[in-house]
């Protein structure tokens, strides 16, 4: 992977994303009356009342190194 550095200054993205077990987690689920009505309901939702968060993202401490 040297090809992807260049003398000077380098950068590096990183994307973190989050579980969708912890974006039902927060709060009340949305409302789905209006695509049952289009769709039909194609979704029911089950076991929402255990949901728990689930850890996620970037879970311990980050190090670069040069090799």
């Amino acid at each position: 992977m040297s090809g992807l550095l260049h003398g000077g200054e380098n950068s590096i993205w990183v994307v973190v994303a989050n579980l969708a077990v912890n974006e039902l987690s927060k709060g009340p689920l949305p409302d789905y009356k209006d695509l049952n009505k289009k769709y039909g309901e194609r979704f029911q939702p089950q076991d929402m009342d255990n949901l728990h968060s689930q850890p996620a993202g970037l879970l311990g401490p980050v190090r670069l190194l040069a090799q």
